[in-house]
């Protein structure tokens, strides 16, 4: 279902997170296209309602955490080279193994390092064709809601997930998943 065809009220809340995510990080990670992509997002009312302002800091932290991690460019780099055979069945295939926890107490890390690879494939398409920015934006969009929602429902909800979350030395562990499962991912796409 493409974003365009949707009303304000049935955006999912971990879409309004994602928003909420872009709007914080594009001006910093890539403000050569953080206009496109905010112009993009500014098209959607997706405030965060006020029950889970808590679990959006929270999220920020984790986040701001990662940036500063030594695994932010690896990621950053694996999304740049994917982005070269993208289709929206490897990006739910990514976004499945990103997200693949044993302890659901790990999942808050791996939605921000999700959100992460969602934000830098965005961002390469945003430099290449408002076309390609839209049809990357629906496939994010249909992976958040298929992939990410179920997940952090399943776990509880957004709250619960991102209950007081500390971010640390987690981020090795995703890190080298999302690095080494994609380099697998891309020669599997790439052929």
């Amino acid at each position: 279902m493409a974003l365009d065809t949707l009303g304000n009220s049935a955006l999912p809340n971990a879409f309004r997170f994602f928003s909420q995510f872009i709007d914080n990080v594009a001006d910093t990670e890539a403000p050569q296209v953080s206009g496109q992509l905010q112009n993009f997002m500014g098209r959607f009312d997706t405030t965060i309602p006020p029950e889970l302002q808590s679990t959006a800091r929270n999220l920020k932290a984790i986040a701001r955490a990662f940036a500063n991690s030594e695994y932010r460019e690896q990621v950053r780099q694996q999304a740049v080279e994917i982005s070269n055979n993208l289709s929206a069945n490897s990006l739910f295939d990514i976004l499945r193994m990103i997200l693949t926890v044993t302890d659901t107490r790990q999942l808050a890390e791996h939605i921000v390092v999700a959100f992460y690879f969602l934000f830098d494939i965005l961002c390469r398409m945003a430099s290449r064709s408002w076309g390609q920015l839209r049809q990357a934006f629906d496939w994010c969009y249909e992976g958040i809601r298929g992939v990410v929602d179920p997940l952090v429902e399943n776990a509880g909800g957004w709250g619960s997930v991102f209950q007081s979350v500390a971010a640390g030395g987690i981020f090795t562990i995703i890190a080298g998943m999302v690095v080494g499962g994609a380099v697998v991912l891309g020669r599997l796409i790439a052929g």
